[in-house]
C-alpha cells in the first residue's frame, strides 16, 4: 500500500492542507496592512451576528482588541445577544480587561424589542 503515489487520497489531502496552510500564511500581511490602514476590521454577518479587531494606540495602552456578537435564545420570547470583548495590549495594564455581557430583547410578532444589559448568566 502506497501512501504517497500517484492518484491516492492521501496525497491529494496532504496538498490540499499544505495549501491551505500556505494561503493563511500569506494573508496575514494583507490582513495586517489592511488592520494599520483602517484602524479595524469587521465582518456583519447579521444586525446581532458580527466580528471586529482594531487597534489601541492610546497614549497609555496599545494593543489589539476583538468582540463578537453572537444571537442565542435562553427560552422562546427572550433573546439575547452576547458581547465578549478581548484584549491583547504591549503596553497598559493588561489585568481585567477582557469582558463579556449580555443584550436581551423580547419577541413579539416576529420583532425584537431591547429588554436589558445584563451579566450572562450562562457559560458562553
Amino acid at each position: 500500500m502506497r501512501l504517497f503515489g500517484e492518484g491516492t487520497h492521501f496525497r491529494r489531502l496532504a496538498i490540499l492542507a499544505v495549501f491551505v496552510i500556505w494561503v493563511v500564511i500569506i494573508s496575514l500581511p494583507v490582513l495586517g496592512l489592511l488592520l494599520a490602514v483602517n484602524g479595524e476590521l469587521a465582518l456583519t454577518i447579521s444586525e446581532h451576528n458580527e466580528y471586529r479587531v482594531w487597534l489601541l494606540m492610546d497614549d497609555e495602552e496599545r494593543g489589539i482588541g476583538w468582540s463578537s456578537k453572537n444571537m442565542f435564545s435562553d427560552n422562546l420570547n427572550n433573546n439575547c445577544v452576547i458581547n465578549r470583548v478581548n484584549f491583547i495590549l504591549w503596553e497598559g495594564d493588561s489585568e481585567n480587561v477582557n469582558t463579556f455581557y449580555c443584550e436581551c430583547y423580547s419577541g413579539n410578532n416576529g420583532e425584537l424589542e431591547y429588554t436589558s444589559a445584563q451579566v450572562c448568566s450562562i457559560n458562553y
